[in-house]
C-alpha cells in the first residue's frame, strides 16, 4: 500500500470509518487518518493532527484540493464525534481523561486561522448543584442509565437532534456511534448518566464517566450535555448538570470537569456558577 491511499490499513478507526461508508474519502499513512472528506462537509476538508511536521500538512492539503475541496479545518478527525481540536494550554495540569492534547503550532505556523474556541472548567459538587436546583423545569423526571445498548440508542437519537446546529458538527448512524461508546462500558457509572424527560417525553441527557487518567483524583468528567431545542430555555441543562455532580458526590467525586464547551454553547454559562476555566483549546481552518 502506498503512503497516500483510499481507506485502508490496520487501524481499527480507518476500518471503521470505511466501513460504515462515512466519509468519501479518507488519506492514510500508515494507519494514520492524515486527511478526511466527509460529505455533510464539503468542500471543506478536515486534516487531522499532524505533528511532527509541515510536509503532512502540505501533503494533506494536496489530497484534498484534488478531491475538490475548497478549505480544510484542522485539527479535524472526519467529524466532531471523533477527535479534534488543539490544546491551548495552560498545561500546568496533566491532561484528563479524553483530552486533546494536538499542539497549535504546526497550524499557526502553516498560516491557518482560529475558527472556534473551547474550554474545559473545573467545578464543585455542592455550587454546581446549588444552582441547578434554582432551574428545575416544571414536569421534568429524570432518571439514571438502565439497560446499556438501549440507552446508547437514546443517547445517539438526542444528540443528533439537539447538537444539528453546533458548529462543525454532523450526524453519523448509530453503529459507528455505538462502536465508540461500547468500549467504556466496564467504566460506565449508571448514576453519573442521567436521562431527563418531561411529561414522559424525553428531553435531554447528561453523560458523565470518572477520570479514567486519573482514578485517584475524585474527579469525574461531564463528557456531554444535550437537551432538545424545545426545553433549552427552562433550565434542563443546568438542572442536569446539578444533578449529576449530586449524583457523583454521593459517590464520593469531589469535582466535575466540564470538558471541551464550545464557547457559543449554554453550557458555558452553566459552567461559570461555581467553575473556573482551566484550559483552552481551538480550531484552525484556512483557504486552499
Amino acid at each position: 500500500m502506498s503512503a497516500w491511499s483510499e481507506a485502508g490499513g490496520d487501524d481499527a478507526r480507518l476500518a471503521l470509518y470505511g466501513g460504515m461508508g462515512l466519509v468519501e474519502g479518507i488519506a492514510s499513512a500508515e494507519g494514520r487518518i492524515l486527511a478526511s472528506l466527509n460529505p455533510a462537509h464539503a468542500p471543506t476538508g478536515a486534516l487531522g493532527d499532524l505533528t511532527g511536521g509541515s510536509s503532512l500538512i502540505a501533503a494533506g492539503e494536496d489530497w484534498l484540493r484534488a478531491q475538490g475541496c475548497l478549505a480544510v479545518q484542522a485539527p479535524l478527525e472526519l467529524a466532531t464525534w471523533f477527535p479534534y481540536r488543539a490544546n491551548l494550554g495552560p498545561h500546568e495540569d496533566a491532561p484528563f481523561w479524553g483530552e486533546p492534547t494536538a499542539s497549535p503550532e504546526p497550524w499557526i505556523d502553516a498560516g491557518y486561522r482560529e475558527v472556534a474556541r473551547y474550554a474545559s472548567a473545573l467545578a464543585e459538587n455542592s455550587a454546581a448543584t446549588a444552582y441547578g436546583r434554582t432551574k428545575r423545569p416544571r414536569g421534568v423526571h429524570i432518571e439514571p442509565m438502565g439497560d446499556f445498548e438501549g440507552s446508547l440508542r437514546s443517547i445517539w437519537e438526542l444528540a443528533t437532534a439537539s447538537f444539528a446546529e453546533a458548529y462543525a458538527y454532523s450526524p453519523i448512524p448509530f453503529e459507528a456511534m455505538a462502536a465508540l461508546y461500547r468500549p467504556l462500558k466496564d467504566h460506565v457509572v449508571p448514576e453519573l448518566v442521567l436521562f431527563a424527560t418531561v411529561d414522559r417525553e424525553p428531553a435531554g441527557f447528561v453523560f458523565g464517566i470518572p477520570d479514567l487518567a486519573a482514578p485517584d483524583s475524585g474527579r469525574f468528567i461531564v463528557k456531554t450535555l444535550a437537551v432538545l431545542p424545545k426545553h433549552r430555555r427552562g433550565g434542563m441543562g443546568a438542572w442536569l448538570v446539578g444533578e449529576l455532580h449530586r449524583a457523583a458526590g454521593k459517590l464520593g467525586f469531589t469535582h466535575g470537569i466540564h470538558a471541551l464547551m464550545w464557547a457559543g454553547s449554554r453550557s458555558r454559562n452553566i459552567s461559570a456558577h461555581g467553575g473556573r476555566i482551566f484550559r483552552e483549546y481551538a480550531l484552525y481552518m484556512r483557504s486552499l
